[in-house]
């Protein structure tokens, strides 16, 4: 899509083997719009491990009005594992029929058991610990660590990414996603300080489901649109480059 954008433009597309310098504005600009126009949902005003977790879980490849239904319900009230446990296997079955993607549920019941079996009923803030969890992968992870714990870095999928091809000038293939190389190339985006570095990945979170959107970007409502590569003018995308 970019490298055709670029063609018809004249523009160019760097490619994704070289990185450029963090823009030091990209951050407070998306900070600042986050503010005022972020989206609000409960599971936001927590920065309690468990809840995170088991939310970040449900958030996979599912509406977030869906998940914001049962958190109300269900997760705000939970305390650990137990909570999960009283319900049983069926009364888990129930609760992700109302998410879809059903076979999650097999992986959140055995969530539950290691984190009660190995883990004394907390969540590990250790990378490693929370990788080894069941159903607990990259993102996952790393969203735990920064919206729970207040660690500095970027929780990167396919919108993340996106934006930030977009505003570099960069056509990442989806497998990027997974490098290490690019993974420490989008948490040195992150603001150092916890909170800021959580309002900025949740301004990365709420600016690709609403604004930087796969088809039909809408440029004129993105906060970060001075200085993005897609949304400049040839002349302006000419000195970028």
């Amino acid at each position: 899509m970019m490298e055709a954008k670029a063609e018809a433009t004249g523009g160019a597309v760097r490619d994704w083997g070289d990185l450029p310098r963090p823009d030091p504005c990209l951050a407070p600009g998306l900070c600042r719009w986050w503010s005022e126009d972020g989206r609000s949902f409960l599971w936001r005003h927590t920065s309690d491990p468990f809840r995170t977790l088991c939310t970040e879980i449900m958030l996979q490849r599912t509406r977030a009005a869906q998940v914001e239904d049962v958190y109300s319900d269900e997760v705000h009230g939970w305390t650990g594992p137990s909570s999960v446990l009283k319900l049983g296997r069926e009364g888990v079955d129930r609760l992700f029929a109302r998410l879809g993607l059903q076979w999650r549920a097999r992986y959140f019941w055995e969530l539950q058991r290691a984190l009660q079996e190995k883990f004394a009923g907390r969540v590990p803030r250790d990378w490693r610990k929370l990788r080894s969890l069941p159903g607990v992968g990259e993102y996952v992870a790393t969203a735990v660590l920064v919206f729970a714990f207040g660690e500095r870095r970027t929780v990167v999928d396919s919108n993340v990414l996106r934006i930030l091809g977009r505003y570099y000038g960069i056509e990442f293939p989806d497998h990027a996603r997974r490098s290490r190389r690019v993974l420490e190339w989008a948490t040195s985006h992150a603001p150092a300080g916890a909170e800021e570095c959580r309002q900025f990945n949740w301004a990365l979170i709420d600016l690709g489901a609403t604004v930087c959107t796969p088809s039909n970007p809408m440029h004129t409502r993105c906060p970060i649109r001075q200085g993005c590569w897609l949304a400049s003018t040839p002349r302006e995308r000419e000195q970028q480059s």
